[in-house]
């Protein structure tokens, strides 16, 4: 009887697979399921194996609401599928960088069918969507990779690589936030590339924890290349993501090397959070009774604190402490990341590239009704995408590719950025996505091409 019951099992669950295979190839052959871009060329004649990297926070179904997407034409999974894969088959990348990924199991099958091997991390028992890392490997004309030689899942809220600076990790809040990082080999060839990912924390208030996690990341990829024993010790490192704050705030300024420049501007930006939340200390076995709250702007989540308390002496780290972890130790090459859409992207203005900088006063907020003119230079300056986020509620631009200085003598301080896949134009994201026939997400895909 048993063994009956068992095959009867089998049996459904292989039609089940059948039929979530047939769907998957209905979906594969649709068209218009999203609004498609280009890689555009804006170096050509540069050497070496030229990758194409992309970064997309997908938009986890287990956090879509519809008061956060009100108009949204595909809020439910089975709507978005098919321009999720769209997305995912349409733009020959050969390294991919995925935030807010749930319902693996079936999107890892669309990766693999794909021509793509992946790592996927949570982080967290209890968190619904996490990391994914996805290389090609299917022999073609790209660039193909080996599986993994090098793997670290970092649990942000428990890092502390501060020496004696602070005592334990100077967190701010516990966030749940990860970073993925990963060395792939080439395949058929020496060398390599090591990719990290991360999705640093959301709430607009919290500057501080969001710079002291971008530190943490950039900490440990400087460790990973002072590792001169190891084979990955010089390949080039790409850090792709979802950082969650703009081209003009504070975590964006220490990662591209303008903090000793703006570290005035840093510390009174990050003065406000440099405050304990109550859950730290709810972790730590402690009491929070007496917590001041904060409840103001009719209590909007994006603008409100929460129960805190005030830093103790040496709780948490400085402005300058943060800049001084968060960068590189290569002799004699830059201490930074370089944006490939911040420094290429501009040589594609003539070709409907539309810009950060020229925002000006658009609101970002669906509540927004007037906004000062912009004076920071760090927004006036910037050619970063104009949005990479645009919903019917929030306009953003919060998804980068950033590139690490190179570990060796000679050559270019950085890769050599060849292509960037084209951000959709204004008027086609107007009034927002998840959209059908445009995107699938509340962001857009960002891709560049760089030469190794």
């Amino acid at each position: 009887m048993d063994e009956i019951v068992a095959r009867k099992r089998a049996e459904r669950a292989r039609r089940k697979q059948s039929v979530q295979n047939q769907d998957h190839e209905d979906q594969f052959e649709k068209s218009g399921a999203i609004h498609l871009r280009s890689w555009m060329p804006v170096k050509s004649e540069s050497s070496g194996t030229r990758v194409r990297i992309v970064s997309w926070n997908m938009l986890a179904q287990c956090l879509v609401r519809r008061e956060l997407f009100p108009g949204s034409d595909c809020l439910k999974y089975k709507t978005r599928l098919p321009g999720i894969i769209a997305e995912l088959s349409s733009y020959d990348f050969d390294v991919g960088c995925f935030q807010e990924v749930d319902s693996i199991n079936e999107l890892g099958q669309v990766v693999q069918k794909l021509g793509y091997a992946y790592e996927y991390e949570r982080g967290y028992s209890n968190k619904k969507h996490g990391l994914m890392i996805a290389w090609r490997t299917k022999t073609s004309e790209r660039p193909s990779f080996e599986g993994p030689i090098l793997k670290r899942v970092l649990c942000l809220d428990d890092m502390a690589p501060w020496g004696t600076e602070v005592q334990g990790p100077s967190l701010t809040r516990i966030t749940r936030n990860i970073a993925l990082i990963v060395a792939l080999p080439f395949s058929g060839r020496e060398g390599g590339i090591i990719m990290a990912t991360t999705h640093l924390f959301w709430h607009p208030r919290y500057g501080y924890e969001r710079v002291r996690q971008a530190a943490i990341v950039t900490h440990v990829l400087n460790e990973l290349r002072q590792d001169t024993e190891q084979p990955w010790s010089s390949w080039p490192i790409v850090f792709a993501g979802d950082l969650n704050d703009q081209p003009h705030s504070s975590t964006y300024t220490m990662l591209t090397g303008h903090a000793n420049r703006y570290i005035r501007e840093i510390e009174s930006d990050l003065e406000p959070s440099r405050v304990v939340h109550t859950s730290v200390d709810e972790a730590r076995g402690l009491r929070t009774l007496h917590y001041a709250a904060t409840v103001s702007e009719q209590g909007d989540e994006d603008r409100i604190l929460g129960r805190y308390r005030p830093a103790l002496d040496k709780e948490l780290l400085t402005a300058a402490q943060l800049v001084h972890y968060g960068h590189f130790t290569t002799a004699g090459r830059p201490s930074h990341f370089q944006s490939a859409y911040g420094s290429s992207y501009a040589s594609l203005a003539g070709q409907g590239a539309e810009f950060f900088k020229d925002r000006g006063t658009a609101p970002e907020r669906y509540d927004q009704t007037e906004s000062p003119l912009p004076t920071d230079p760090r927004q006036l300056e910037s050619f970063e995408p104009k949005w990479t986020l645009h919903s019917s509620l929030f306009r953003l631009t919060l998804d980068y590719i950033l590139l690490a200085p190179s570990a060796l003598n000679e050559g270019p301080d950085f890769p050599i950025v060849t292509a960037l896949l084209m951000l959709h134009p204004e008027s086609v994201l107007h009034s927002g996505v998840p959209r059908l026939g445009v995107c699938s997400s509340d962001h857009v895909m960002v891709g560049a091409e760089i030469a190794l």
